[in-house]
Order: structure tokens, then sequence, then C-alpha cells
């Protein structure tokens, strides 16, 4: 799979796990929805993908407990996550338009030689 379309299927992928965690009833169903989004990428890229998501994690993690404890505090815990889940679909829609990721459609050999 090129690279572009990797990272707009896991953002997409993002978007709706987070989405699902509003409706889970019990914890282990938010693991298994964590669990089912890393079966999805494919077994060479895992490590590239867990990167990067950490690195976004690691980037913002000051400010998720902050923002998700005033929108659960203030909308209840369901609501705050169907709100995060929508900014990651409109992160997932700029995935499509962001010119920067067309380099990742070109094999590495090609971008390190150009």
């Amino acid at each position: 799979m090129p690279g572009r379309l990797l990272v707009i299927v896991e953002s997409w992928t993002t978007a709706a796990v987070v989405l699902a965690m509003a409706f889970a009833r019990v914890a282990w169903m938010v693991g298994a929805l964590l669990a089912l989004m890393m079966f999805l990428i494919a077994d060479a890229l895992v490590g590239r993908v867990s990167s990067a998501i950490d690195f976004g994690i690691g980037s913002l993690r000051w400010l998720g407990p902050l923002a998700a404890g005033f929108l659960a505090s203030a909308l209840g815990s369901a609501t705050a996550i169907v709100i995060v889940a929508g900014v990651m679909a409109v992160i997932a829609v700029s995935m499509h338009v962001a010119d920067g990721l067309r380099v990742l459609d070109q094999p590495i050999d090609e971008v390190a030689a150009g």
C-alpha cells in the first residue's frame, strides 16, 4: 500500500475507532478496538505507524487530558468522545488534501535520489 494511502486509511480508522469508543460499555471493548486498529496495519509497517502515532500523541500529550476532562465534565463522557471522533474525522479529511503527503506515493529510493 502506498504511504499516502496508508496515512489516509489510518486517519479514518482512528476516527472510526474513537467514535466506537463512545459506545463501548465495558473497558475491554476499548482495548479490542485499539487492537483492531493495529491489526488493520500491514505487519511490515506496524513499527512505522506506531512511531508516527506516538509522535503525534506525544506532541499533544499535555493538552489531551485537560481538554478531555473539560469536555467530559461539561458535556458527558460519550459526547466528549464523539467530539474527539469528529476532530479525528476533520484530520482524516485534511489528509486527502495535504500536499506534503504526496511524497509518500514515491518509493523511498526515488525520493532519496531526487
